[in-house]
C-alpha cells in the first residue's frame, strides 16, 4: 500500500510517517496481519531534503520512507505527489484561515483528480461552516469538499494541542484575558504523540461513507 502524508516535516506529520514507517516492524500496538505489512511512505513536504533531520532512528531504519516535494500552494505538485497513492493522511495547514482553505481545495482537487482511495483528514472537534471562529469553518469547509470528492473518508476531529497553550497563555498573562474556543467554557486539550497515535490506527479505514474518529 502506497501511503502519502502531508506536512510530513512538523510535530505530528512527522509522528505520522514514524509510526506508519515501522507498522509492520512492531508487534507491540497490537496490529498484525497482512494489512499491517510495511508499506510505502511518501512523505510529502515543501522542502523534501528537510524530512530525514525529523525522521526517528527506526523510520530511517524502515527503508520505506520517500520524500516527495508537494506544496499546499503548488497544485501541479500536489498532483504529482499523489499519483498512485491509497491512502492520503492530511494534516491541515496552519498560518492565516483564508489561505488555508485555499490551499486545503488544492489538496482535495489533487486527491480527487488522482483518485486517492481513501483521505483521513486532521479536523477539529468545533468543525462548522456556520461558526464564527475562522478555523472551525475552514475545517468544516474542508470537509463538506472531502465528502464531495469521491474519495473514502476519515475526519480526525482532534482538540486543541497542549503544545499550542503557551502560545496562547502569553499573551493572556499581559491582558489578563484567555481567549480559546471553547464554547459555553469547557475545553479538553489533547496531545501530538497521542494524536498520531490514533492516525496510525485509522489510516487503512475503508467505509465509503466516511468515519471519524
Amino acid at each position: 500500500m502506497r501511503i502519502a502524508v502531508t506536512g510530513s516535516t512538523g510535530t505530528l506529520g512527522s509522528q505520522v510517517v514514524g509510526l506508519l514507517a515501522t507498522a509492520g516492524h512492531s508487534t507491540h500496538d497490537g496490529l498484525h496481519g497482512p494489512e499491517n505489512a510495511p508499506h510505502e511512505v511518501l512523505a510529502l513536504a515543501r522542502r523534501p531534503d528537510a524530512v530525514p533531520a525529523v525522521l526517528s532512528p527506526a523510520a530511517h531504519a524502515s527503508g520505506v520512507v520517500v520524500p516527495v516535494h508537494a506544496d499546499y500552494d503548488d497544485a501541479g505538485s500536489l498532483r504529482a505527489a499523489l499519483r498512485g497513492v491509497d491512502v492520503l493522511v492530511f494534516v491541515s495547514g496552519d498560518g492565516e484561515a483564508a489561505r488555508m482553505l485555499v490551499q486545503h481545495e488544492n489538496v482535495v482537487r489533487a486527491a480527487s483528480a488522482c483518485g486517492v482511495g481513501h483521505v483521513v483528514y486532521l479536523s477539529g472537534v468545533d468543525a462548522d461552516v456556520a461558526s464564527p471562529f475562522c478555523y472551525a469553518f475552514t475545517n468544516g469547509r474542508t470537509e463538506q469538499l472531502l465528502v464531495e470528492s469521491g474519495c473514502g473518508v476519515t475526519f480526525a476531529r482532534a482538540s486543541l494541542f497542549t503544545q499550542f497553550f503557551a502560545g496562547f497563555l502569553r499573551p493572556a498573562l499581559l491582558s489578563g484575558e484567555l481567549r480559546v474556543p471553547a464554547g459555553a467554557g469547557g475545553s479538553r486539550w489533547c496531545r501530538g504523540p497521542t494524536s498520531g497515535g490514533a492516525w496510525r490506527r485509522s489510516r487503512c479505514c475503508r467505509r465509503a461513507g466516511g468515519t471519524m474518529i
